[in-house]
């Protein structure tokens, strides 16, 4: 029916319907075209049978197909035994009323398959769908009847799809919302393959032992469980690692461990939220032979925390860090120097064995030591800014506070500490380690003669310095080395105050002469030396000769040190000679020269130099007088026999 309907067919059974309906068909039979050009197009399917095209151009796109149907405009199969509704750009197939105008709706059955037009050549704009577990948990699946019927659906509701959807920021099309609000909501059940393919891919992730996030190796193999999760949620495993978090190369030489965390939560009233704390465990790797562990702490309102602080490092060297208090139960065993091993036998504990009242740090070591300080001190207050070596003694307006000497003849309490070896009070404002026993740096000046090791050191009225002793008065106490340089300097002092009386220091340990020697030597008939001992001066001494008798010739001294010197005559005498002498320390160390100029002499040697230091004459014998006339000797008694020693050593006589 219809121009050109069926204008070529020679089979039997074809119905046509419609201007060139069928036009190609010739030896096909059992076709059936209805509408403008159905099954006619411009392709012949001439020869297939049981075919039905409805709709304008509704027809197949190749020859010879068998059992296709195409409905609608354009609709067009593509291979036999396919149906095709619509034309490509149809959206949607609607089938049976809308249930709420009072429609039942149209259950749609099939059998096969149906099939989206899924070509890459029909696509563009791609991009990923990124919906997973994220939206299908807030999905909920429902029961319901329908208004009009009285079985229930399996499904779920479009408004509650939609406000799941609309809650994450990827995007779902599977809701199809009306334009009209009156109108309806429909669900595109197809959209939701995507995201519960990425739901499953998830849960793969997380579960199975084979994926790269959690990987076993495959030739582990054993019957005990290595891994176990009992019944109260708690974890048990065997043994494991957290690995690095990469693998180090030429471009990153180093790589951490992964970040071991243990969180809690608590409430925060004044914020009113949630706090989170987390102490973390990490391998922090430094380089090949460096590496430290370290146990931090992080606090937070997020979930996932990092490490913010070390509290706790521990090196591959054995090396421990802490960086708060560190209590200790019992005992605190040390390690060795030697070894390098831990004692197990020494130890440092707090001894309370009096009671709470009364605690000290002890040990059950032999001993204290100090490697590089060496005085012990104790901290006194000062109104004065006071320097290491400075002598101090007590403030009288103040209490239990010191000041800097500036008298010879103050009371000496001790000397600033420079580096205390132990020290007792704890720091305050404007207090200082004042040494009260040990060696410590001392502020001097060789005002009163140069400094040998053993002098006793005297206060000065030079503020804080001290100098050698000459006279009765506070020591502070002994030096152990020289000082010869003008003007002050530091050298190392042992702390022992004490008081020189009119001989020697009470209380000290040198044998510094405060006064004259004065004794008696004999130079028997036909000698000509005599060698004085005497206490050691630590100085060079001056002495003085008076014979007690006549003395053919000149005499002298000479060969002066500090704990001896020879008395010298030019000719052997027929009689005994008593000679009596006095030695005294010199207190000046510059002495006139004949040319004008001034000298410096040295205490210790006898040396005077000029003030540039060159050498000028230091202590000579003096050559012997020219023989006076002869004169008629006097009448004298007989002389005893002289003993065979020609060489006598005498002690010089105490003096009181």
């Amino acid at each position: 029916m219809g121009t050109q309907a069926l204008y070529q067919t020679t089979g039997s059974h074809n119905s046509a319907m419609g201007n060139s309906a069928l036009y190609y068909v010739t030896t096909g039979s059992y076709n059936t075209g209805v509408g403008y050009n159905a099954g006619g197009g411009t392709v012949a399917n001439s020869t297939g049978s049981y075919n039905t095209y409805v709709g304008y151009n509704a027809g197949p796109n190749a020859t010879n197909y068998t059992n296709s149907t195409a409905i609608g405009s354009n609709a067009l199969v593509t291979e036999s035994n396919q149906v095709r509704l619509g034309a490509t750009n149809v959206n949607g197939v609607y089938a049976g009323g809308a249930a709420g105008n009072g429609g039942t709706g149209t259950n749609l059955y099939y059998y096969g398959t149906i099939s989206d037009l899924s070509d890459v050549r029909a696509k563009k704009d791609i991009i990923d769908n990124n919906l997973g577990l994220n939206f299908v948990l807030k999905l909920q699946p429902r029961h319901f009847k329908m208004l009009a019927a009285d079985t229930y659906n399996d499904g779920f509701i479009a408004q509650e799809v939609y406000q799941a959807a609309s809650e994450l920021p990827e995007m779902f099309n599977g809701v199809i919302v009306p334009d009209d609000p009156e109108d309806y909501y429909y669900i595109d059940y197809t959209t939701f393959v995507g995201p519960l393919v990425n739901s499953v891919q998830e849960l793969y992730a997380s579960s199975s032992p084979l994926y790269a996030g959690i990987a076993i190796n495959p030739n582990h193999s054993t019957s005990t469980p290595f891994l176990m999760i009992d019944e109260n949620g708690d974890l048990a495993y065997s043994g494991g690692s957290i690995t690095a978090q990469g693998t180090a190369s030429t471009s990153t030489t180093t790589y951490d461990s992964g970040l071991f965390s243990l969180q809690g939560s608590s409430w925060d009233n004044s914020t009113t939220t949630a706090i989170t704390t987390s102490f973390s465990l990490i391998n922090k790797t430094l380089s090949t032979t460096s590496s430290r562990l370290e146990i931090g702490f992080a606090t937070g309102t997020n979930g996932s925390l990092g490490m913010s602080q070390a509290m706790l490092t521990i090196t591959n060297a054995g090396d421990v860090a802490v960086s708060g208090d560190l209590t200790v139960g019992r005992r605190l065993y040390l390690g060795s120097k030697t070894t390098g091993m831990g004692s197990t036998s020494t130890y440092l504990f707090v001894d309370d064995t009096l009671g709470a009242s009364s605690t000290y740090i002890a040990t059950n070591a032999d001993g204290w030591q100090a490697s590089t300080a060496y005085d012990y001190a104790e901290r006194y207050e000062s109104n004065e800014q006071l320097e290491p070596g400075d002598l101090v003694t007590a403030d009288p307006d103040g209490i239990n506070k010191v000041k800097r000497s500036t008298s010879s003849k103050d009371i000496i309490l001790g000397i600033v500490s420079t580096k205390p070896g132990f020290m007792t009070g704890g720091p305050a404002p404007d207090t200082y380690p004042v040494a009260l026993a040990g060696r410590v740096p001392t502020k001097v000046s060789t005002q009163n003669g140069h400094i040998r090791p053993g002098d006793f050191l005297a206060p000065s009225d030079m503020p804080g310095v001290a100098v050698k002793a000459t006279e009765k008065g506070s020591i502070i106490g002994v030096a152990l080395e020289a000082y010869d340089k003008p003007g002050q300097g530091l050298i190392s002092v042992f702390v022992n105050v004490s008081y020189m009386g009119d001989k020697f220091a009470v209380g000290g340990t040198s044998s510094a002469v405060s006064e004259d020697i004065k004794g008696f030597a004999y130079m028997k008939a036909n000698t000509q030396e005599v060698l004085v001992n005497h206490a050691n001066l630590q100085g060079y001494p001056i002495v003085q000769l008076m014979p007690q008798g006549y003395v053919k010739g000149s005499y002298w001294v000479q060969d002066i040190t500090g704990t001896s010197f020879k008395i010298m005559f030019s000719e052997s005498q027929t009689a005994d000679i008593k000679i009596s002498y006095v030695i005294t320390l010199p207190n000046v160390t510059e002495v006139p020269i004949s040319d004008g100029t001034i000298g410096l002499f040295d205490t210790l040697t006898g040396q005077v130099t000029t003030q540039s230091g060159q050498p000028i004459a230091g202590p000579i014998a003096p050559e012997p007088d020219p023989e006076p006339p002869a004169e008629p000797e006097p009448e004298v008694e007989p002389a005893p026999e002289p003993e065979s020693e020609p060489l006598v050593t005498v002690e010089p006589e105490p003096t009181g």
